[in-house]
């Protein structure tokens, strides 16, 4: 199955925003669908933080979760973003909050496989990779780890090449 990336508007302030910040080429926001757009799988957004560094938000529907999609979608807007910005780290942020109280243990994928992780190993930045996101960074070249921060509700980390 492909899928089609549908750019993220929700009302006109936004779309003035979205097209400021596209001619910066320091964000992309897409809605994901299925190629015959019948149904919604999810949606991406990344950012270029200070010194070219990327951070992304995936949110992938749990029926279409551990298909690819997730990467697909994550190397899309990496890729257009790296052409105009060189990325040299990619950030991750892990919650449990409210914007997860939809997610398993209202925690998102990243955090839970992080914890679960961390139970069994010591070495947080191993941990780190056993993640969507730090499986992602992997393959695009990323294979250095380094924790941020550790809490029981939060982890940073950002990849290296």
């Amino acid at each position: 199955m492909e899928i089609y990336f549908e750019k993220l508007i929700t009302n006109s302030l936004e779309f003035e925003i979205d097209l400021m910040k596209d001619a910066d080429k320091k964000d992309a926001k897409y809605n994901i669908f299925t190629n015959d757009k019948k149904e919604h799988i999810g949606t991406i957004e990344g950012y270029i933080l200070k010194n070219n560094d990327f951070f992304s938000v995936v949110r992938i529907n749990p029926e279409f979760q551990g298909k690819g999609f997730g990467f697909e979608a994550f190397n899309k807007v990496f890729q257009e973003l790296n052409a105009k910005n060189n990325i040299t780290e990619i950030h991750g942020s892990w919650h449990k909050d409210e914007e997860f109280s939809d997610c398993i243990d209202g925690m998102s994928t990243n955090l839970k496989a992080f914890k679960e992780e961390s139970k069994m190993k010591t070495n947080l930045s191993e941990c780190a990779f056993i993640t969507p996101t730090g499986k992602w960074a992997k393959k695009l070249g990323f294979n250095t780890c380094e924790i941020l921060q550790n809490s029981d509700t939060t982890v940073k980390v950002v990849f290296k090449k």
